[in-house]
């Protein structure tokens, strides 16, 4: 086994050839010590995820309760890990599917407990519903991203994740893109239509529908002919 400084924890491999590693987060109401485990393929790997842990302890951040629901960690995932790295409209549309999606079926499960067939059927019954594949992938970028970092934190082993696989819906078309002549016949129909602008910035700019119906003047500089959105 090989001790570090005191309150760093220790790391020793097991008879599997799997390194692990603990420190110690605190005392129960008995006086004994509360311990929370690491594991990876190298002494190097346990060694790194305890001192992020160590680091996380003293950013106040780390969850050292093993009887965390995936709801609360996701919260804490979405807000601690995610908000200062990814945009504000995709935040705001990982919590809505967070809130709509994944929560109201698998939010009361402990994050130890959960199994790959809950993820599973979760997926199942969406596409049963009629939710389209690609909502579904990105419940599952959700959910595979959330259990990644739980297990940097030392809150499970494994990401159940990675045991599902994802319905294909085989109705979906495949999407077409306009040629160079028929962009200019769909150019000629929209004369006199009162949405013209909508569509020429839609078919010049590659701009999603959202950006577009969300775009207002003041995102606009007529002057240097550019957008700030």
């Amino acid at each position: 086994m090989g001790r570090r400084g005191k309150g760093e924890g220790s790391i020793f491999k097991r008879k599997d050839g799997r390194w692990c590693g603990f420190i110690t987060v605190g005392y129960d109401e008995k006086g004994n010590q509360k311990k929370k485990f690491f594991y990876g393929r190298t002494r190097q790997e346990v060694a790194d995820k305890i001192n992020q842990a160590l680091n996380e302890i003293k950013q106040g951040i780390l969850i050292t309760d093993n009887n965390i629901t995936l709801e609360n960690w996701l919260n804490i995932w979405l807000h601690q890990y995610k908000k200062n790295q990814i945009s504000e409209s995709t935040f705001d549309d990982y919590e809505s599917i967070i809130k709509n999606h994944i929560n109201p079926v698998l939010g009361k499960y402990k994050l130890k407990d959960l199994r790959p067939e809950h993820l599973q059927m979760l997926y199942n019954e969406k596409h049963k519903a009629g939710l389209s594949t690609k909502r579904i992938k990105h419940i599952h970028v959700i959910l595979h991203s959330a259990l990644n970092q739980a297990i940097k934190n030392g809150l499970i082993v494994r990401n159940v994740s990675e045991a599902t696989t994802l319905p294909k819906n085989t109705s979906e078309k495949e999407m077409k893109v306009l040629t160079v002549e028929e962009q200019k016949r769909f150019l000629q129909v929209l004369e006199g239509e009162r949405l013209k602008p909508a569509f020429v910035l839609a078919l010049t700019t590659g701009m999603r529908l959202g950006e577009i119906l969300a775009l207002k003047w003041k995102d606009v500089d007529l002057e240097k002919q550019e957008n700030y959105y």
